[in-house]
């Protein structure tokens, strides 16, 4: 079918608003396409600045074009996904408005007199001239994963990139501050029971921890968030229906609470009391923040759009600065606020909320903070209606960045005559106002929706909905589009948390953040993987290789083996009596024997009542056992608990 509207129809389509103002249109089918009239962009008319359909063209109206094909178009929009939008205006064709008046694409039309053009940007109103160009997108050094991270690897693991995050410095000292915490509260311990420490207890058996026993427990809590079980201590049962082999090959379970118990962060001698100057509510994760801060900065620079929001991390316990937040899956907990790339929900740069004194929590210095390593660099930054106001837009319009969000109609600074909530449009009717770089607009959907913007017109685009073909304004759908970057984060933590009840609330956000490190392994191993046109890895895989990679498996006790090692199956045993200690003669449990006892269910007490003691081991195996039947059982079964 020949072009059944012709070039000069379309023109009168995208400026039937008479402004003059220049209109950018982009390609994007291919030369040879009919066009019609739905297939336009209605831009902003004057009768009252509402939007309405046009009628349909008539026969009469329909043109004919004798020129080569030209192809469909429709007012280019930020985030229409074309690199390169071009402008329908060139060199060979040129359009004459009703005063004769000729409009080149170069050219912006300006006002004979300035002064009253500036007062028109002044204040709200329905002028569209000279609207302000989109800088271009310049990141500093490169957009994406830096060339640094993986050194020159040319396949990285999943511990790869788990450890561009997690460090063997942040890994030495939360091995330091462990044991300078251990040694303190063990002092005071004695000093309170006058020089003695309860037996048996965490302060009586506790020894120094080093960097392998630090991977190992990190390793096991990991492994906490991919296998969920009632209890703790559940990771270490030898129950049928509870028994998993992880956690004991790893460390042994009183090893674990122990670490659990001293696990610390910082040295709390260099804490200021509440109430003093200089006072830091989380002084107890305050380096894990900077160092991850740091860390995420340094490794990935996000794309051309990027988002701020809240996440939280869940907590119910007691603290001064935990809040409420209605309308997020998780109600009770801390928060953090987060900026986000929009397409992979990379976390670039974050804050917790802390209720700190120093530092001011209102949304507008929030964005600011949060936006500083991103300044004139071109980027479009998303909002909801929490942080975006008229403010906001102009002092990042200011700097180089675009903005566009949802609004509350009672912001101040908002044209009152728009926003009033007497005002009523008609469904799919959208009215706006600009005041400089900031457009407000207001549309009608099932109820009224106002969007803040300094990179949109107030233009409606024809896009598929569920069930039917439905007008949106482009901010409307450029804010669906890019502003689910930390929901996204967050529902990919919600998945593998390492969330466990503790009276410390520090372990809460501390825990969060390991969590999140995971997240962001994976993000940037598959950007890797994308660069080198590699498959990509779900979440579940990542998590599943640095379990199977980060710990030190080298150190871990023969004792500890779980029942049915292929160690014990193979080689040559030999059966001798256990050395002498300070005893003459000396026993011990055979493990056998304990196993069957707590593979029946008994508790740990009454089968050390039940146990059968011997004096004899396999030394190849540091395993003490019966000689007849359970020395043979041991070497020769794979399931001892059934031989």
């Amino acid at each position: 079918m020949s072009h059944t509207v012709g070039v000069l129809r379309a023109l009168e389509l995208i400026l039937e608003d008479g402004s003059g103002d220049e209109t950018e249109v982009d390609h994007y089918v291919s030369s040879g396409e009919s066009v019609q009239e739905e297939d336009f962009v209605d831009d902003i008319p004057e009768n009252n600045g509402h939007l309405h359909d046009d009628s349909e063209i008539s026969e009469g109206e329909q043109m004919t074009v004798d020129a080569p094909a030209r192809p469909r178009v429709h007012v280019a929009g930020v985030g229409d996904g074309d690199a390169n939008p071009v402008n329908l205006f060139d060199d060979d064709f040129q359009l004459e408005d009703d005063n004769d008046e000729l409009y080149d694409a170069d050219t912006e039309v300006e006002d004979d007199d300035e002064s009253e053009e500036d007062d028109d940007f002044a204040s709200w109103g329905r002028n569209l001239r000279n609207f302000p160009q989109i800088p271009d997108f310049s990141p500093a050094p490169k957009q994406g994963l830096q060339d640094h991270v993986f050194n020159g690897i040319d396949d990285p693991k999943a511990l790869d990139a788990y450890s561009v995050f997690f460090t063997n410095d942040l890994v030495q000292r939360i091995q330091r501050e462990t044991n300078q915490y251990a040694r303190d509260a063990i002092e005071q311990k004695q000093r309170q029971n006058g020089g003695t420490l309860p037996p048996k207890s965490a302060w009586a058996r506790w020894k120094p921890v080093t960097i392998p026993d630090m991977r190992n427990f990190f390793a096991c809590c990991i492994h906490m968030g991919i296998v969920k079980k009632p209890r703790m201590s559940d990771y270490w049962s030898r129950h049928p229906a509870l028994h998993a082999s992880y956690c004991s090959q790893l460390m042994s379970r009183n090893r674990f609470m122990d670490i659990l118990s001293f696990l610390h962060m910082n040295d709390n001698t260099t804490s200021v009391p509440f109430g003093e100057e200089g006072h830091d509510p989380i002084h107890k994760i305050r380096p894990l923040v900077t160092h991850l801060n740091t860390k995420f900065q340094e490794t990935y620079i996000p794309d051309k759009t990027i988002c701020v929001d809240e996440a939280m991390c869940p907590f119910k316990g007691r603290s001064k600065f935990r809040v409420y937040m209605k309308d997020k899956p998780t109600k009770w907990g801390f928060k953090f606020y987060e900026l986000c790339d929009s397409s992979t929900g990379y976390v670039f740069h974050f804050e917790m909320f802390c209720a700190d004194r120093r530092l001011s929590n209102k949304p507008y210095d929030v964005v600011m903070r949060l936006m500083v390593p991103l300044m004139d660099k071109g980027y479009q930054l998303f909002i909801d209606n929490y942080y975006c106001c008229p403010k906001v837009c102009e002092d990042l319009s200011a700097r180089g960045t675009m903005v566009c969000g949802t609004v509350r109609r009672n912001r101040v600074g908002l044209p009152k005559e728009m926003c009033a909530a007497d005002v009523n449009l008609e469904k799919g009717a959208i009215d706006y106002r600009r005041k400089g770089s900031v457009v407000v607009c207001r549309w009608k959907d099932k109820k009224d929706v106002f969007m803040l913007s300094t990179m949109h017109r107030p233009s409606l685009r024809m896009i598929q909905a569920r069930y039917e073909l439905k007008r949106k304004p482009l901010a409307v759908i450029d804010y669906i589009s890019n502003m689910a970057g930390v929901d996204h984060s967050d529902q990919l933590i919600s998945y593998f948390p390492m969330h466990r009840k503790s009276v410390k609330w520090w372990k809460k956000p501390f825990f969060h953040l390991m969590t999140m490190i995971m997240i962001q392994a994976m993000i940037i191993l598959n950007a890797h993987r994308k660069q080198k046109r590699r498959a990509k890895k779900c979440l579940e895989d990542v998590v599943k290789d640095v379990l199977t990679q980060l710990p030190v498996v080298d150190e871990i006790p023969i004792a500890h083996v779980a029942v049915g090692d292929k160690l014990r199956l193979t080689g040559r045993h030999f059966a001798a009596a256990i050395p002498a200690t300070t005893l003459a003669k000396p026993y011990k449990n055979c493990k056998v024997c304990y196993a069957k006892s707590r593979a029946r269910g008994v508790n740990a007490t009454l089968a050390k009542s039940q146990r059968k003691r011997t004096r004899f081991w396999c030394r190849e195996c540091a395993v003490a056992l019966c000689v007849e039947p359970c020395f043979e059982v041991w070497h020769t079964k794979k399931d001892v608990l059934h031989a």
